[in-house]
């Protein structure tokens, strides 16, 4: 009995320490898909205020692709 009981310990030790694992490179992912997600809404703001007149066509398409 006690040495299922430690088996059941060991077990559950190993399963939380692998939870630990996954929940902080789930938290790093949420994190980095925020980032991103910022990162293109800024560059949508930031491109919402240009005017076309601003620039020859050849330089707005560029800055278009680079922010895609």
């Amino acid at each position: 009995m006690q040495n299922e009981l430690k088996d059941m310990q060991e077990r559950y030790s190993e399963i939380s320490l692998k939870f630990a694992e996954v929940e902080g490179a789930r938290q790093q992912l949420v994190m980095m898909v925020l980032n991103v997600g910022s990162r293109r809404v800024q560059a949508g703001v930031f491109l919402s205020r240009l005017h076309v007149s601003q620039f020859p066509t050849s330089r707005f398409m560029a800055v278009i692709s680079f922010a895609g």
